[in-house]
């Protein structure tokens, strides 16, 4: 009895039957009343398949009408909502979405993200392949699954083969995927793998400074600057190998700063780099790698000559002890 009596002060499309919603779906589709889109969105969240199918053709009845509504609920500070604003836009399929699009690849939300490369590779054409280009190495691994399913579909769209080949590098395992966009040798790969030195993970940012240098890129040098001022030692490690690799002139100032690093392996690094180098070093430089790799080596001896003695004042006292009992 309270279910009848609340379907009466609702509203036809929060009904309790999925047929009465159905049907109040439909009309405002057919009418195309100006707040349609937000109600509309909420249906392609129904319950029942047939609602969300009405949902889906009454947008794409009204079209551009409820475009520059639906673009305001991207804004929506509830995944849920910009996920379903997303799906009403690739119903729409309006080029007027493209852009603001483009902007929500780096939501928060990783299924957000994965509906936006989704309806960008439906209703967009070249001028998105970059941007998805740069979301191949998310940190989720279905994320990154969409955005080559979706260079393979942009491949056919846009008579790219080359984008087949490059949908080729998804693997689950992070490390294997880096190792696949190395070899794919793709200049486009270069901007997004920069991407992550700059704002990945901790684990991430390491095996995006390796990457660079395997490219062999001169667009890669500027890119690793980044890199010898991040907090992981092991990061800034593999930027100096990195620039070791590309053996640029441009990096020799960077790399003289990273003789003074707090990591020993850091400025044993940076040494051989510069030594490798030296044709481009200037005299006062090339003074100071010889000085700190003679210390480093000094360092190295000191070291061994100290544990030796502690070993030997450790046998002496325990002679000692043993006499003494």
């Amino acid at each position: 009895m309270l279910g009848l009596l609340l379907n009466f002060f609702r509203p036809k499309w929060k009904h309790s039957n999925p047929k009465a919603r159905e049907k109040a779906i439909k009309k405002l589709g057919e009418t195309g009343k100006k707040n349609a889109a937000k109600i509309l969105i909420d249906a392609l969240s129904d319950g029942h398949e047939s609602v969300r199918n009405a949902a889906a053709e009454s947008l794409n009845q009204i079209g551009s009408r409820v475009v520059e509504p639906l673009l305001q609920s991207l804004n929506s500070p509830d995944p849920s909502v910009r996920k379903a604003t997303v799906i009403a836009l690739e119903v729409t399929n309006d080029s007027r979405a493209i852009k603001p699009l483009l902007n929500v690849l780096e939501d928060d939300d990783p299924g957000v993200r994965k509906t936006v490369i989704n309806t960008l590779s439906k209703i967009g054409g070249s001028q998105v392949i970059e941007p998805i280009i740069s979301i191949m190495i998310d940190n989720e691994s279905f994320v990154r699954k969409a955005a080559s399913d979706a260079l393979r579909t942009l491949a056919k769209k846009v008579g790219d083969l080359s984008l087949e080949r490059l949908s080729c590098a998804y693997n689950r395992d992070i490390k294997k995927m880096f190792d696949s966009l190395v070899r794919s040798k793709d200049s486009r790969v270069i901007v997004p793998i920069g991407r992550v030195l700059r704002k990945g993970g901790w684990t991430f940012r390491p095996m995006a400074a390796e990457a660079l240098g395997k490219l062999r890129n001169s667009q890669s040098v500027e890119m690793l600057f980044i890199g010898l001022e991040d907090e992981n030692f092991d990061t800034r490690l593999s930027t100096v190998k990195a620039l070791g690799l590309l053996g640029d002139s441009r990096a020799i100032e960077p790399l003289t700063m990273m003789l003074n690093d707090a990591e020993r392996s850091v400025r044993e690094e940076a040494v051989k780099v510069l030594k490798q180098l030296n044709k481009n070093i200037p005299a006062d430089t090339e003074k100071t790698v010889a000085k700190i790799a003679t210390e480093n080596t000094g360092t190295t001896k000191n070291t061994e000559v100290s544990k030796t003695t502690e070993n030997t004042e450790a046998t002496k006292n325990t002679g000692k002890n043993t006499e003494k009992k």
